[in-house]
């Protein structure tokens, strides 16, 4: 996106990503005007992740690069302590491997990247 937009002499947009799985709890907000919301500490670890990281990467919890270390080349960046005093092990999302990938980037998954997260998700949901 950063290429495209600098192609075209636009601003460049600076996206923080932050993913962490877990349990949350989800509801309506409001009276008048109705928004969905979730909450739960998996939904402020993923706040934390993403404010703890660096422009134009993903940065992911240690949970999350467990669950998808055979699919992507993470680089570990060690304990992060946050603002709140939370200890969090942390790493970046660097590409896809390059087996599952269709291109020398590591950005388009493969025919094969999908049959394997088919293949783990069957077995995640048992």
């Amino acid at each position: 996106m950063k290429a495209q937009r600098e192609k075209m002499r636009l601003p460049a947009l600076e996206l923080r990503v932050g993913i962490h799985t877990g349990s949350v709890i989800s509801g309506v907000v409001g009276r008048r005007k109705f928004t969905f919301d979730i909450w739960g500490d998996a939904v402020n670890t993923a706040a934390l992740m993403e404010a703890n990281g660096a422009p134009g990467r993903v940065n992911v919890s240690e949970t999350v690069a467990g669950n998808v270390k055979t699919l992507f080349e993470l680089e570990p960046r060690g304990v992060v302590e946050t603002k709140h005093g939370r200890r969090l092990e942390m790493f970046f999302l660097n590409r896809l491997k390059p087996e599952f990938s269709r291109d020398a980037d590591g950005r388009m998954p493969s025919e094969k990247f999908v049959t394997e997260c088919n293949r783990l998700l069957s077995g995640f949901l048992g």
